[in-house]
């Protein structure tokens, strides 16, 4: 994804909470910083409506520790102010905006290349109560075909990503 059509995209806020909702938590769990699972907290609760806030970041939690637990090799993420998005982070997006859309498809693929074939109904199902989660808190990301994930997927270069 170019830098202008990265930012247009990051800019929508069902993406930004994604986005950096996982930016943050991975990177907390990576460096047991818990000043990043506030900011994390502190983007659900100040976008999302009060009632809604706290089940956004429960499921959030729950997928991507399931998701760490069961990917193919660890998860790469960049830093929470950075305005690209590295391959597993299109996957994260992709996999949600599957499901809120229901393109099978975007699923699929995103789940086979994020982990392995015994791991996909966990991570289904913690990716579906995460994405229909925000939802029904109004949070609708834009449509991502498998194509465009596939394309970007093998154009992607790890080597700006961090473990």
């Amino acid at each position: 994804m170019t830098h202008s059509s990265a930012s247009k995209y990051l800019g929508k806020m069902p993406e930004t909470l994604v986005l950096k909702g996982y930016r943050y938590w991975s990177l907390g769990i990576a460096t047991q910083d818990a000043d990043l699972w506030n900011k994390a907290w502190n983007l659900f609760a100040t976008k999302v409506q009060k009632e809604s806030a706290k089940a956004c970041m429960h499921a959030l939690i729950i997928f991507i520790k399931t998701l760490g637990v069961c990917a193919t090799c660890p998860l790469k993420t960049l830093q929470p102010a950075c305005e690209y998005l590295c391959r597993d982070e299109c996957l994260v997006l992709g996999l949600i905006s599957g499901f809120q859309h229901g393109n099978d498809e975007a699923v699929d693929f995103c789940l086979k290349t994020l982990s392995c074939p015994k791991k996909y109904d966990e991570i289904a199902f913690a990716a579906g109560e995460f994405a229909f989660t925000l939802k029904a808190a109004g949070f609708l990301l834009i449509p991502i075909s498998a194509d465009t994930l596939i394309d970007i997927t093998y154009e992607q270069m790890p080597s700006k990503a961090l473990h």
